[in-house]
């Protein structure tokens, strides 16, 4: 009798987890998101952009930091078409980024290096230890806050 309940409930426990979705489907959900809003940022495709971020966005960004809470879509598309458009070329390249998933939320941190040319100017170069938080809001993974700090240049 022992060995009949062991069974039933080793083969519910598999019936359970072969029909859940898997963390590790979350985490390459995750990964995606993450990728598309890079694909976006170097790309300056304003409609990838935008349809990553969450409505209450909150950003920090070297110096400024910016809360999205409230703020038009349409201003803030016309902020992102003014600064997609000043960019000449930018490379994000991710150094060691490190995911996380929590329910329904989603971690990345780690580096980047970032090659920036914008018109008129020099480019540069920058190496940022970055955060992205992510919400999964309708099934979808949003991103609502980043946070970006360059680290100073080494000696």
């Amino acid at each position: 009798m022992r060995k009949a309940s062991v069974s039933v409930v080793v083969v519910g426990l598999l019936a359970v987890l072969w029909t859940s979705p898997g963390v590790g489907d979350d985490l390459e959900d995750l990964k995606a998101a993450h990728a598309r809003t890079m694909k976006a940022l170097a790309t300056g495709d304003v409609d990838l952009w935008l349809s990553s971020l969450h409505d209450e966005q909150v950003r920090f960004d070297y110096q400024q930091a910016t809360d999205y809470k409230g703020v038009d879509k349409a201003t803030i598309r016309k902020d992102y078409e003014a600064l997609f458009a000043n960019i000449e070329r930018l490379t994000i390249t991710p150094v060691d980024l490190q995911y996380r998933v929590i329910g329904d939320t989603g971690l990345v941190w780690g580096y980047h290096v970032d090659s920036l040319k914008e018109k008129g100017k020099r480019g540069t170069v920058t190496i940022s230890r970055v955060t992205a938080v992510y919400a999964r809001t309708g099934g979808k993974w949003l991103r609502v806050l980043t946070h970006i700090s360059a680290l100073p240049p080494p000696d």
